[in-house]
Parts: C-alpha cells; sequence; structure tokens
C-alpha cells in the first residue's frame, strides 16, 4: 500500500487518473484508491502541529493499495531477491515489451522506464510487470507529447533528452515534443541489465550518461557477436509486442543481444 499526501495533489490526481486505466498482466494494478483523513495528527497539539510547516500535507492522505509484487528487477539482478523463480530470460524480456507497448497502446508514455520499476509478481507463474506512473503522460496519435520539463531518471534516459540537458544554462523556454522511443532506449537498457545480471550497457553510473550522449555504448560493444536464440520461446513474430521488442534491438541497439549465459540459482 502506498500512502501520498496532498503535496502536489493535481499531479497526484493525474497520476492516479491514468494508472486506474491501465489493465494489464503486465503493469502493476491500482486495485483501490482511498481518501481520507489521517487520524494520526487529530490528536496532537497545536503546538507539536506548528512544527510542520504544511500541515496539510500531513492531514489529508491518500492510500493507494496496489498489486502485491515479491521485489523489483534490480533486486533480482543484485542477487537481493528471494521471491519465486522467473521466467527464462527470453520470456521476461518479452513481457516488459507487452507491458510498455500496452501504455504506448493506450497512448501513454511511461518516461520513466527503468529496473526499480519493473516488478515481479509474487503469484506463479511469475509476470514481470510495469509499475509508477508518476511522470506517465498522455501522448498524440503521433506518438509525441509536450514537455514542460524533462522527467525520468538521468541515467535511463535517451540520449535526445540528455542532450537538452547537457547545457543547463540554454534550457530552451519551449522544449522540442517528446516521443515514446524515449520509453523504447529506456527498455533496451533495462533487457541488457537483466541479460547482464546488473550491467548498464553504456557503462559504469559515473560514466553512464557521458557516453549515452556520445553514442558510445561500452559495455554493448563487448558483447558483439553474442546472439540469443528465442526460436524455442514460443513467441509469434508477427506479435505487435514482438515487433516493439525486436525493433528496441535493431533501431537503437545494434541488432544484437547478449546471450543469458547467467542466471541466479
Amino acid at each position: 500500500m502506498a500512502i501520498i499526501g496532498d503535496s502536489g495533489a493535481e499531479d497526484q490526481k493525474r497520476e492516479v487518473e491514468l494508472h486506474k486505466g491501465l489493465e494489464h498482466e503486465n503493469v502493476l494494478k491500482l486495485l483501490l484508491v482511498d481518501d481520507e483523513m489521517d487520524n494520526n495528527f487529530r490528536y496532537m497539539s497545536r503546538n507539536k502541529l506548528n512544527k510542520y510547516r504544511n500541515l496539510k500535507t500531513f492531514w489529508h492522505c491518500r492510500y493507494l493499495v496496489l498489486e502485491l509484487c515479491a521485489g523489483t528487477l534490480t533486486n533480482y539482478c543484485e542477487n537481493k531477491y528471494n521471491g519465486p523463480t522467473l521466467p527464462s530470460d527470453a520470456l521476461a524480456l518479452f513481457q516488459i515489451a507487452l507491458g510498455l507497448d500496452y501504455i504506448h497502446s493506450r497512448n501513454l508514455v511511461h518516461r520513466d522506464v527503468k529496473p526499480d520499476n519493473i516488478l515481479i509478481s509474487a503469484t506463479t507463474p511469475v509476470q514481470m510487470k510495469l509499475s509508477d506512473f508518476g511522470f506517465c503522460k498522455v501522448v498524440s496519435p503521433q506518438g509525441t507529447f509536450s514537455q514542460s520539463g524533462l522527467k525520468g531518471t538521468l541515467n535511463w534516459m535517451a540520449p535526445e533528452l540528455l542532450d537538452i540537458m547537457s547545457d543547463p544554462d540554454n534550457i530552451p523556454n519551449d522544449l522540442p515534443r517528446g516521443t515514446i522511443e524515449s520509453d523504447t532506449f529506456a527498455a533496451g537498457c533495462v533487457f541488457f541489465y537483466l541479460l547482464t545480471l546488473g550491467s548498464h550497457p553504456f557503462g559504469v553510473p559515473a560514466v553512464v550518461t557521458g557516453n549515452i550522449c556520445n553514442g558510445n555504448p561500452l559495455l554493448l560493444k563487448e558483447s558483439k557477436g553474442k546472439h540469443c536464440n528465442y526460436s524455442a520461446t514460443g513467441i509469434s513474430s508477427s506479435n505487435s509486442s514482438f515487433k516493439l521488442f525486436s525493433s528496441i534491438a535493431r533501431k537503437r541497439f545494434y541488432a544484437y543481444w547478449l546471450c543469458p549465459s547467467r542466471r541466479h540459482d
């Protein structure tokens, strides 16, 4: 269960409304939204309450009841995961692609695809689930959206976004329209992260953003020539999500993949 206050209420309302409309096995389910007074603050003394700069933030809470999951992709790749066994690497990647394709099919862009936001279901058979729709936004039929500010997590941002941020003193007032391809780029990085059990294709955290801007995927270059065989997965190449799955590799990651040579026991 998540508990959020009134700070940024409009953004929270937008997030909740967008999330409530999503229904897919590879998207974290929002089960219930409840608004009520937080009783923990009703009986505090006035002096104690005055210590809070913004009493309203603590006085009203919104309770979000979310689908229970066993952990995150980060937990799994850092060997801190104790939940049910994940599916094969190929199927896990495909499930992430299915979830992202569904979000895009609803004319939405996620804007914060990263391992922390890929959850692992607590039930079996395990499903990978996209979560955290705080930066989610409606896109046009052409797959573009207006940007009042750049949102996301730096090391998982697409190069076209990082390029804008590279000169903070000269960021234009009217930002160029974003595209759903920024999600596609981040998903490709997440795929690599899963297949290598924790490595970013553009190197260690300190150099990731610079290498993304310079088009220098260090670790991906080292893996050149290693291909995955997905023929045994039963995934149809005519499936629209499989096309998304494939295009991430072809268009943004040199059309080759690491083999899932290492697995947790």
